[in-house]
């Protein structure tokens, strides 16, 4: 109840103060997102193809001056090495949970007991 009446006092705050520009703005800037939300889409799509587009090209740029036998095995060396970055950083997640686990059950473990404890003690 207080927070609706704090935000109520805040918005007519801010229309006394900005005569209601900053609602129009934000409600003309809402209608007109309404109404281009393809065009973002679409322009979101063509940014993410436009970058696949450099990743390829700037690979065959470097590439070029090698000779097709070796730009292969650089790229082969390259996806192991992102493999087996992408592996030990599983490896880590994976330990790090297990840790954050065990510490989890402790503090449970103790805090159930503490509970208990209360319990015991509100109906002993």
């Amino acid at each position: 109840a207080t927070a609706s009446v704090i935000q109520k006092a805040v918005r007519s705050k801010l229309l006394k103060d900005l005569n209601g520009q900053h609602w129009q703005q934000v409600a003309r800037f809402a209608g007109l997102m309404r109404r281009n939300r393809w065009r973002c889409s679409l322009g979101l799509r063509c940014w993410r193809r436009y970058n696949a587009r450099n990743v390829v090209r700037d690979f065959l740029k470097q590439t070029a001056k090698m000779q097709g036998g070796r730009a292969i095995l650089v790229f082969q060396q390259r996806v192991r090495y992102a493999q087996r970055l992408v592996r030990d950083w599983v490896r880590v997640r994976k330990r790090r949970m297990a840790f954050l686990r065990t510490v989890w059950e402790e503090v449970e473990a103790a805090a159930r007991t503490e509970i208990g404890a209360k319990k015991m003690k509100r109906l002993g």
